[in-house]
C-alpha cells in the first residue's frame, strides 16, 4: 500500500464519524444492548408526549417563592433578570422566555381545585421538602414553562450541587452504592444540558418575545455542553436506566391509578395509555442486574440512610437558582428523582405510595430523560451527516488534485525533447567560416 493511499485512508476514517463521544455496547452495570434502548425509546417517547399533554401531567404544585438559605454568589441571567415579570393590564399576563408562566386556563383552574389543599397528606417520606402545604404554594402549568435555553449561567450552581451529593455521603466502603447519587445528579444535569442544546435561542435579542422566538437545536452547543464528556453521557443512560428500573416496580399499579375523578372516558385513555407504557418499559427493564450492583456491599436500610438526607440538602440548593424557570424545571426533575429512590429502596414486601406531585414529577422527568436520549441521537446522526459532507468534499478536492497532477505528467511526457548538442554542430561550423574569412579579410 503506497503511502498516499494510506494517508488517503486514514483521513476518510477519522473524517466519517461523529466529533462527539458515541456511547456504544452495553449500559453499565446491566446487559442492555445501546439499540435496544434506542429502540424502544422511540415508542416510549412518543407515548410519553401524548401524556404530558393531559392536564394531570402538565400540573404541578410548587412553592417559586421559596428562598436561598446558603451564602452562594448566584449567577445571573445574560441580560440581568430573571424575575416573574408579569402585567395585568386588560387581564392579559406578558410572559418573557426566561420567567415562570403563572397562568392557568379555566378548565386547568377547576381541574387542579380536585384536591384540597387542607385534606392533602405528605408522602415524601424525608426525601424533599413537600410544598403543598406552603401558603405560597400554586400549580404550574408545566407546558407553558418548557425546559430550554434562557441565557442563565448555571454553571456556579450546580458545580455545588454536584460537589455536595458526593461529600454528604458518609458510606465507609467503595463500591456502585458509592457512586449512585452522584451519578444520578450528573445525569439530571446531564440531561438538562441536553434541553438547552435543543432548544437553544441564538439570537438574544428577541428574548422579551414569547410567541415569537424560535428555539432550534444547537449541536455545537450539544458537543461543548455533553458530547466531549464520556462520563456525562454513560451517568445519563444510567439514570435512565434507574428510572426505568423503578417504574418497573410500579407499572402493575399505573393502568388502575385515578387520573381524571370527574372524566371516565378521560381517565380510561390515560389508563389505556399507562398500560402500552408499562409493555415498552418491560422490554428494557432490568431489575435484577442494576440492583445486584447496587446492594452488594450495603443493604437499602444503608443507603435510604446516607442517601436521603444528602440528597434532601443538595435538593435545597435549587432554590438558589435565580432563574424561575429554571428553578421550577429543576425542582420537577429533583421530586421525579426522589420518588425514583423511594420506588427502588422500599422493599418489595411494603407498599410504594407516590403523591400525584410525586407521580407527575417522575413521569415527567422519564420523559425529559428519553427526549434527551433521543436527541443525544440525533445529534450524533447530525455530526456523522457533517462529518461524511466533510469526507466527500476532502475526496473531492484530492481527486481533482490527482487529476491535475496527472494531466501534469501527460503534458510534461507529451511535450517536444530538446534539441541534441550534435543537431547543433552545423551552427558551430558556421561561426568557425564566418570566423576565418573575417580573419582573412583583415
Amino acid at each position: 500500500m503506497s503511502a498516499m493511499t494510506a494517508l488517503f485512508l486514514y483521513f476518510t476514517t477519522l473524517l466519517d464519524q461523529p466529533r462527539s463521544y458515541e456511547h456504544k455496547g452495553n449500559i453499565e452495570p446491566s446487559d442492555i444492548e445501546i439499540e435496544r434502548i434506542y429502540k424502544e425509546n422511540k415508542n416510549i417517547n412518543s407515548l410519553l408526549k401524548s401524556l404530558m399533554t393531559t392536564k394531570f401531567f402538565r400540573n404541578f404544585r410548587t412553592n417559586p417563592s421559596r428562598k436561598c438559605e446558603f451564602s452562594i454568589s448566584n449567577q445571573k441571567c445574560k441580560n440581568g433578570q430573571c424575575p416573574v415579570y408579569e402585567d395585568e393590564a386588560m387581564n392579559v399576563t406578558t410572559i418573557r422566555t426566561y420567567i415562570v408562566n403563572r397562568t392557568l386556563d379555566p378548565k386547568m383552574q377547576e381541574f387542579t381545585s380536585h384536591i384540597p389543599v387542607e385534606e392533602y397528606t405528605d408522602q415524601s417520606d424525608g426525601w424533599t421538602v413537600d410544598e403543598h402545604l406552603e401558603k405560597e404554594g400554586l400549580y404550574i402549568d408545566l407546558q407553558k414553562n418548557p425546559e430550554r435555553y434562557t441565557g442563565f449561567n448555571d454553571t456556579k450552581i450546580w458545580n455545588e450541587i454536584e460537589s455536595q451529593s458526593l461529600n454528604k455521603l458518609n458510606f465507609t466502603t467503595s463500591g456502585p452504592h458509592r457512586d449512585l447519587l452522584p451519578r444520578v445528579i450528573s445525569g439530571i444535569h446531564t440531561s438538562s444540558d441536553m434541553h438547552i442544546s435543543q432548544f437553544f435561542l441564538e439570537d438574544i435579542s428577541v428574548r422579551e418575545s414569547f410567541t415569537t422566538v424560535d428555539f432550534t437545536a444547537n449541536y455545537e452547543q450539544f458537543h461543548e455542553r455533553v458530547g466531549k464528556y464520556p462520563d456525562k453521557i454513560k451517568d445519563l443512560f444510567y439514570t435512565s436506566l434507574l428510572f426505568i428500573d423503578a417504574l418497573s416496580h410500579i407499572r402493575e399499579n399505573l393502568p388502575h391509578y385515578i387520573y381524571y375523578s370527574d372524566d371516565e372516558s378521560k381517565n380510561m385513555r390515560i389508563q389505556n395509555r399507562m398500560q402500552w407504557f408499562s409493555h415498552y418499559v418491560s422490554k428494557v427493564a432490568d431489575p435484577d442486574k442494576i440492583q445486584s450492583g447496587l446492594f452488594k456491599k450495603v443493604t437499602k436500610e444503608e443507603l435510604i440512610q446516607s442517601v436521603k438526607p444528602a440528597f434532601r440538602s443538595v435538593s435545597e440548593l435549587v432554590n438558589c437558582i435565580e432563574c424561575d424557570v429554571c428553578k421550577l424545571n429543576t425542582r420537577v426533575q429533583f421530586v421525579g428523582v426522589a420518588a425514583m429512590f423511594k420506588i427502588l429502596l422500599t422493599e418489595k414486601d411494603k407498599e410504594v405510595i407516590l403523591s400525584e406531585n410525586e407521580l407527575v414529577a417522575f413521569i415527567n422527568t422519564i420523559f425529559r430523560l428519553s427526549n434527551s436520549i433521543k436527541f443525544y441521537k440525533e445529534a450524533l446522526d447530525h455530526e456523522a451527516s457533517e462529518a461524511f459532507i466533510k469526507m466527500m468534499m476532502y475526496i473531492i478536492i484530492l481527486s481533482f488534485a490527482g487529476l491535475f497532477f496527472f494531466l501534469a505528467i501527460i503534458a510534461f511526457c507529451c511535450s517536444s525533447p530538446p534539441k541534441k548538442d550534435e543537431e547543433r554542430v552545423p551552427l558551430r561550423m558556421q561561426d568557425a567560416i564566418a570566423a576565418e574569412v573575417i580573419s582573412r579579410q583583415l
